[in-house]
């Protein structure tokens, strides 16, 4: 729960720690609970012997957050061969864990699924076709490029 995201209370009024003044006792006491309620969360999954279910639901909310469909997500997973798009790395053992769900910023259009080496390097060069081809003519040998062109 973010302190500036609003939450409804139970009497329907919206809360948020924000528009309380720390030195409010009710701010310290919807802290603590906030804190209470958090370790309990935790310590119900550590619990679990088996976290499938909430791995599952998790992937399902990351993926509604992108206007992806299960459904959709599985097909472009079936796709790649559950391979990273860029590097080939498998997917298969991640759960949908480490897999990132790659997308365009300009338009938001779902491209592909990636490991997060792949998501953090593209991200890191600007996402710019022009930045990435510079970047691989840098790591080029030289001596590679002219056997190549030649």
């Amino acid at each position: 729960m973010g302190a500036g995201r609003p939450r409804r209370a139970a009497d329907g009024a919206v809360w948020s720690r924000k528009h309380i003044s720390e030195d409010s006792p009710r701010y310290h006491a919807r802290l603590k609970f906030e804190r209470e309620w958090h370790r309990k969360k935790l310590l119900k999954l550590k619990a679990d012997p088996d976290p499938s279910e909430y791995r599952y639901h998790r992937l399902v909310r990351v993926l509604r957050g992108r206007g992806i469909t299960l459904d959709q997500y599985h097909a472009k997973m079936e796709k790649q061969n559950w391979l990273c798009a860029i590097c080939g790395d498998d997917l298969s053992d991640k759960h949908g864990r480490e897999v990132h769900i790659d997308h365009d910023h300009a338009t938001g259009r779902f491209r592909g699924l990636l490991c997060p080496s792949c998501n953090t390097g593209i991200g890191k060069l600007k996402e710019s076709p022009a930045v990435l081809t510079t970047a691989a003519a840098y790591l080029t040998p030289r001596s590679e490029l002219v056997a190549t062109v030649a």
